[in-house]
């Protein structure tokens, strides 16, 4: 997962330090969970009620 983030930030010409910054911070609001040994990135509880509020889901 982790490899197709950053595959997705170069071909975009984003800074990787920001999205790392980003992704912790969103990490940090306990709005998604990161689990580096699987590679993946799931949505709390939390973070999908704000995904639905703001529309994206």
């Amino acid at each position: 997962m982790e490899r197709e983030i950053y595959k997705y930030v170069d071909a975009n010409k984003w800074s990787a330090i920001a999205v790392d910054a980003a992704m912790n911070s969103i990490k940090d609001n306990g709005l998604i969970r990161i689990f580096p040994t699987s590679k993946t990135i799931n949505l709390t509880d939390k973070g999908k009620e704000v995904a639905v509020n703001c529309g994206l889901a």
